[in-house]
């Protein structure tokens, strides 16, 4: 992989406008959600799509287009609370890493994961000091920023008193585990990291922990899951079949 500096000039342009200055932003990938609301809200996405524009779109953001869903209103999104209290005795104090482009595109399912961990018995917050996890900069090549991310999360989170940091996204939740790889071992920082990364969670180990949601109606649906690479091979979470019934089987994870 080239280094961040081994890379022409436009490029590098390129990735210091959207990494070191947008996606690190949580004003600045809103903005980005509130725009693509309006895209599909004018119509200009389905005029797009029948005009093939979007098939011209750079960094195969077409195909990206294509499976974007309904985006919320800004006023939904402004209307987040960020405090969800558990809707039953409460089993763990959590804190929820939304991501970037996970919190800017597909907003409607991590407010989805919060309720559900707020059903299951968790108190859940949104840390307002939170930053990209720093993945899609490690992939790019750009160590030093996500270096930068890392720690920045890190000082977050020693600053909360928390059960854990959830999150419903396999790229960040691997990114976050592997924090401490970011750092020389025998170093402080290096302890700090590997002190964080034992509170990461998936969102999946934890309502498996809580094991307290229960169907409130039948589900005469037949489910096909597909194990994500990243939690499967970095975070080494999997599924596994622990009990079952006939309509109902159910998994647990174990790490």
């Amino acid at each position: 992989m080239k280094t961040h500096k081994q890379k022409p000039v436009l490029q590098r342009t390129l990735e210091h406008s959207l990494l070191d200055t947008l996606i690190p932003s949580t004003g600045g990938m809103n903005t980005v959600g509130n725009l693509t609301w309006l895209y599909q809200k004018t119509g200009l996405q389905k005029a797009a799509q029948k005009l093939r524009l979007s098939t011209l779109a750079p960094l195969a953001m077409g195909e990206f287009e294509k499976v974007l869903p309904p985006q919320p209103s800004p006023k939904e999104r402004s209307a987040r609370p960020v405090y969800r209290p558990a809707q039953q005795p409460e089993k763990h104090g959590l804190r929820f890493f939304t991501g970037c482009v996970m919190d800017s595109m597909f907003f409607t399912i991590n407010e989805q994961s919060m309720e559900l961990l707020a059903i299951a018995g968790a108190g859940v917050v949104v840390p307002e000091e939170q930053t990209c996890c720093g993945a899609l900069h490690a992939h790019s090549g750009r160590h030093d920023k996500a270096v930068e991310l890392a720690k920045q999360n890190i000082q977050m989170l020693e600053e909360l008193e928390v059960d854990y940091i959830v999150n419903n996204a396999g790229g960040c939740g691997a990114q976050m585990v592997r924090y401490d790889h970011l750092f020389e071992e025998g170093t402080v920082w290096h302890e700090r990291a590997t002190a964080f990364k034992e509170k990461v969670k998936d969102i999946t180990q934890v309502l498996a922990e809580l094991d307290s949601l229960r169907f409130t109606k039948p589900v005469e649906e037949r489910v096909t899951y597909q194990p994500s690479c990243h939690m499967t091979n970095v975070q080494r979470v999997t599924p596994r079949r622990v009990r079952s019934c006939r309509r109902f089987p159910a998994l647990s994870w174990r790490r």
